[in-house]
């Protein structure tokens, strides 16, 4: 799986600019609280959708490993309580000075290559702080069913000349500094348009990161954004087998519009 950190993502930048951009204040997120659902691809392999129902795994626990670019760490930073009905609570970790890692410039990762949007339309951004060091928080639930849980969406739709594509997925990051990073870029290939955005105000401590893909064949616009802010859904995700979302891509319908 390509680590949904997100340090290689989005935060991971930090060394390529450094400019006046104003620095956010410190988070005041200090619990995470969300409901767990269940989710299911449905579909054929050019038109599918994932759809979600209630939780059915029982009471238990929800954990917290924090990660960097390497991976999730072996052992739970975090444990929290899972109701019956998906409900939890979680207290967010200070994590140790050895548990944060310099966000590295090399570490930059083209959001586009998942969904295959392009590899030529990296914006330059401009950072307000550097020597910025982080880590992000991955959750897998334990209960009556286990595995890695995240909040998660997707369609995907193909007609004549019609084909649609929307992804959605969040993470939490941790900085220990206050940081903003911006940027995006329009390039146009072969006739399509394609958008990155980027717009991250980190406050010291920990902050909600959503990722959105979208492409419409229709109107050749093809976009991608990481954002700072709130999820779209409080809901984090559950696939049978323990599967994060992104981590098999076989599992995930595609339009053939995209070349997949």
């Amino acid at each position: 799986m390509k680590n949904l950190s997100l340090l290689t993502l989005a935060s991971a930048t930090l060394l390529l600019a450094s400019c006046g951009t104003k620095t956010p204040p410190e988070s005041d997120l200090r619990t995470l609280t969300g409901t767990v659902v269940e989710g299911e691809f449905e579909g054929t392999e050019t038109n599918g959708r994932l759809t979600t129902s209630a939780w059915t795994g029982g009471a238990g626990s929800v954990r917290g490993y924090l990660a960097d670019a390497e991976g999730p760490a072996a052992q739970p930073a975090v444990t929290g309580t899972l109701a019956a009905d998906g409900k939890f609570s979680l207290t967010l970790p200070t994590p140790t000075a050895a548990q944060l890692t310099e966000l590295n410039a090399d570490d930059w990762d083209d959001l586009g290559e998942d969904y295959a949007l392009t590899e030529d339309c990296t914006p330059t951004l401009k950072v307000s702080t550097s020597g910025v060091r982080g880590a992000s928080l991955m959750l897998e639930v334990d209960a009556g069913k286990d595995g890695a849980i995240l909040p998660f969406a997707y369609s995907a739709s193909e007609g004549a000349n019609s084909g649609k594509l929307d992804v959605r997925f969040g993470t939490l990051i941790y900085v220990d500094r206050s940081v903003t990073i911006e940027g995006s870029k329009t390039c146009t290939v072969e006739g399509n348009s394609f958008t990155t955005r980027v717009d991250l105000r980190l406050g010291k401590g920990w902050n909600k990161v959503q990722v959105t893909v979208s492409a419409d064949e229709a109107t050749k616009k093809f976009s991608s954004s990481i954002t700072s802010g709130n999820f779209t859904s409080d809901n984090w995700v559950y696939l049978e087998g323990g599967m994060s979302p992104l981590s098999t891509q076989s599992k995930l319908p595609k339009p053939s519009f995209l070349g997949r």
